[in-house]
């Protein structure tokens, strides 16, 4: 699931240290316009096809953060539904090569494991995370995932991630639209060079968000059901 997400990233390079990169995406739901209007260290490095990405550089805390927006012309379970179907996120999530769930906890929470391509000669990276789904009142899905250090041996062909959050953040609007939002923070360890932190610096996000709107609309999404709707 979100897990994945991780690689997406490789490129916020501003903050890079030869063997070390901790990025921070980040988004605000409301009022991310006038954030930025407000703010101007903030750069938008990309916007297309209804996309926008942001990024911000921290010197106090020496890391990186991203913003990222989009709409859909569709339910909030609906998005839910892609997001949390682990086998298919090969299909669309950037870089993703296997994303599987190990087990669940609750109907609510959930073990997540995913696996995901690096460009050669580079170390491809794999990642364990526990993974939650709330609604808040207004009526907003959060789907978040954090590090867990689980009992999964570590596969030698892959870098562990050690450190990783996500969270995806879907608010129902007017005429059937729902508002999409990202944020993570994520140490990819090993040695990452610029030049690859440069080539997917907005490409990651804006392909996945992307084919999030297009995968929403495959015929086994509609109509569905998650069980963070039949929550009491």
């Amino acid at each position: 699931m979100t897990g994945n997400i991780l690689y997406l990233f490789y490129d916020l390079y501003k903050t890079l240290r030869p063997n070390y990169l901790l990025v921070v995406f980040t988004f605000f739901w409301f009022g991310v316009t006038s954030l930025y209007a407000q703010d101007s260290s903030w750069e938008l490095v990309k916007d297309a096809d209804g996309i926008k990405v942001y990024s911000k550089e921290l010197n106090k805390l020496q890391l990186n953060e991203i913003l990222v927006t989009a709409e859909a012309k569709a339910s909030v379970s609906s998005l839910v539904s892609v997001v949390e179907d682990a086998s298919n996120h090969k299909n669309w999530i950037y870089l993703c090569k296997e994303g599987k769930v190990i087990r669940h906890i609750n109907p609510f929470e959930y073990i997540y494991y995913s696996q995901s391509n690096a460009p050669w000669p580079f170390e491809d990276r794999d990642v364990v995370t526990k993974v939650k789904v709330v609604r808040d009142s207004a009526g907003t899905v959060f789907v978040r995932s954090t590090t867990f250090h689980d009992s999964i041996p570590k596969n030698p062909n892959y870098i562990r991630i050690s450190y990783a959050t996500s969270q995806w953040a879907f608010t129902p609007e007017k005429n059937g639209f729902t508002k999409i939002g990202l944020k993570m923070a994520v140490n990819l360890g090993g040695s990452i060079p610029k030049w690859l932190m440069r080539l997917t610096a907005t490409s990651g996000p804006y392909h996945t968000v992307k084919s999030l709107l297009i995968q929403v609309h495959k015929p086994k999404y509609k109509n569905t059901h998650p069980a963070i709707f039949s929550e009491p």
